[in-house]
């Protein structure tokens, strides 16, 4: 036969007939066991997570304690006041951001010019407050 040449119908196949999914097959007794929760698994499982979890806690203790040095007596570690002329003193305790502090709360309570060239004018931040409560609708 060549490749231009007709082929021969093949002949049509017996549908099949389905088969129930849980019928039994000739012969053969189907059988399906309970499902079962496998408790000792799981428990393995639970009891080897906590193990490599305690070790894992362990050796990171271990890393930490062997990089620190010693804790010195009676005074806890602080970081130096300043890093590279940066002051890292919190603005409440060092003294710049202590006057920094008072002269900002001092210009929230004066009068004043923001800009007198502009026009700009400084009240209290109070009366600001009342001025805003009385035109608000």
């Amino acid at each position: 036969m060549t490749p231009s040449e007709p082929h021969e119908p093949h002949e049509p196949h017996e549908p099949h007939e389905p088969h129930e999914p849980h019928a039994p097959h000739a012969g053969f007794s189907v059988h399906q066991d309970e499902d079962v929760i496998a408790a000792r698994a799981i428990l393995r499982v639970a009891a080897s997570a906590l193990v490599i979890g305690a070790m894992g806690v362990g050796v990171a203790w271990l890393v930490l304690r062997a990089g620190a040095p010693p804790p010195q007596e009676g005074s806890p570690a602080t970081a130096p006041r300043s890093i590279a002329s940066v002051e890292q003193t919190p603005i409440w305790q060092a003294e710049d951001g202590l006057t920094l502090q008072a002269q900002q709360r001092a210009e929230l309570r004066a009068w004043g010019w923001a800009n007198r060239d502009a026009g700009l004018a400084r009240i209290p931040i109070d009366r600001a407050k009342d001025l805003v409560v009385e035109r608000a609708p």
